[in-house]
């Protein structure tokens, strides 16, 4: 945390000011000095209050920080864990704050793993705070069930993606690539040969944010292939690209864990993912 960033400057006399606020905690990127940070990262700020309805009400409580240009959610209401209101906002200057409140000073969050830095602490009740390991957010190496699973769904439900190309259906071939096909497999596939790769000692950011980082050049490559535009043909390529890394990286993950990989499978869906985009030519 740099000593000149006046938006912290105005977040400690913000807590200090406000009666309610008994304590402020600074965390994620901008309490870790190993963190890349720049000028549109946002502050995550862990917030004790004494009464949480000041807070549910309305927002004028943070009106000291400056115009709000808009807000999530709408409301103020918890969206992740019962015990905490969350409220980020974004304002006038660019600068996003990430609110997380709690009028339960016990309450702590798993995210202080990653690095926290004590904005206000008025009634010394965040004095025991653990030391950030930065292992809690890394990759885990999967079980043989695990890497069974994910190796065997992924045929299952990447036969949406062609069958909504053959049926020229691009809205929801597109949707499935990314939500099933991109996000749910080959992300989870590229995680586990990254991590592989480091000793199961590195995480790779939310949605996958450090890939580029952590991948060797050729498989990146390959990786940012699997996003399209809107011809079929370039939806067809990107498919087959994703299913092709997805499986060279499984079959060595496989390999290196002593982990059996469905070969049959992967060649009889193969086979029918051909079929499929053939019968599309011809329509």
């Amino acid at each position: 945390m740099s000593s000149k960033d006046k938006t912290i400057e105005k977040l400690i006399n913000f807590g200090q000011t406000i009666e309610n606020i008994r304590a402020m905690l600074l965390t994620s990127s901008r309490a870790n000095v190993n963190a890349k940070v720049d000028f549109l990262s946002d502050y995550d700020v862990e917030v004790y209050v004494k009464n949480i309805k000041v807070v549910v009400d309305n927002d004028d409580w943070v009106k000291s920080l400056g115009r709000i240009v808009t807000r999530w959610p709408l409301q103020p209401k918890s969206t992740f864990n019962k015990n905490w209101i969350t409220r980020l906002f974004l304002f006038s200057d660019g600068t996003r704050i990430d609110f997380q409140i709690t009028g339960k000073m016990k309450e702590r969050l798993e995210n202080i793993d990653y690095g926290f830095t004590v904005l206000v602490d008025k009634d010394n009740i965040l004095y025991n705070l653990p030391k950030p390991s930065n292992s809690r957010f890394n990759i885990k190496k999967p079980s043989k069930e695990e890497y069974e699973t994910l190796v065997n769904d992924f045929w299952w439900h990447a036969t949406y993606v062609p069958k909504y190309l053959y049926r020229d259906e691009l809205p929801y071939a597109k949707s499935m690539m990314g939500q099933a096909v991109q996000d749910e497999f080959l992300r989870k596939i590229i995680e586990w040969h990254i991590g592989l790769k480091n000793d199961w000692a590195v995480s790779t950011g939310t949605c996958g944010r450090y890939f580029k980082k952590f991948l060797e050049k050729g498989i990146w490559k390959q990786y940012a292939s699997t996003y399209s535009g809107v011809h079929l043909k370039d939806n067809w390529d990107s498919f087959y690209m994703a299913v092709d890394l997805f499986c060279n990286l499984a079959k060595n993950i496989g390999k290196q864990l002593g982990y059996e990989y469905p070969k049959q499978i992967e060649s009889d869906m193969r086979t029918f993912y051909k079929k499929i985009e053939k019968k599309s030519k011809k329509r």
